[in-house]
């Protein structure tokens, strides 16, 4: 399921000209994944987080999506992005996103922060 997701995110940025537009694709991306996923997901993911196979694959996962990150916002932006701000990018999204699913936060609320961090992290 997450490879076919990084693979359709790459495919939206592949029309992205702009910082902005990059790093909103990204954002909502993001979080419209895990509400795709659903609570249930987070609950198993939490329930067995700790195995060895499922943190493989999520880092797997992780190190794709901010490869696509820094290439995306790489090819936008006059500068290469700070990795440090990607990896707190992916921490934030990580939790913005399950606010989400909440009722916490409004989604278009979160997509915007995330694609300001985003764009921050180019400038």
């Amino acid at each position: 399921y997450y490879t076919r997701h990084i693979d359709s995110v790459a495919a939206a940025l592949s029309s992205d000209e702009t910082v902005d537009a990059a790093a909103a694709t990204i954002a909502s991306a993001y979080v419209g994944c895990v509400l795709e996923s659903g609570a249930v997901a987070a609950a198993l993911a939490g329930a067995m987080s700790g195995a060895s196979d499922l943190d493989a694959m999520k880092q797997d996962c992780d190190d794709r999506y901010l490869a696509l990150c820094n290439a995306a916002l790489e090819r936008c932006a006059a500068r290469a992005p700070d990795p440090l701000a990607l990896v707190g990018f992916l921490g934030a999204a990580a939790s913005i996103a399950q606010h989400v699913v909440l009722g916490r936060v409004d989604r278009a609320e979160a997509d915007r922060f995330l694609g300001a961090l985003l764009v921050a992290s180019v400038n």
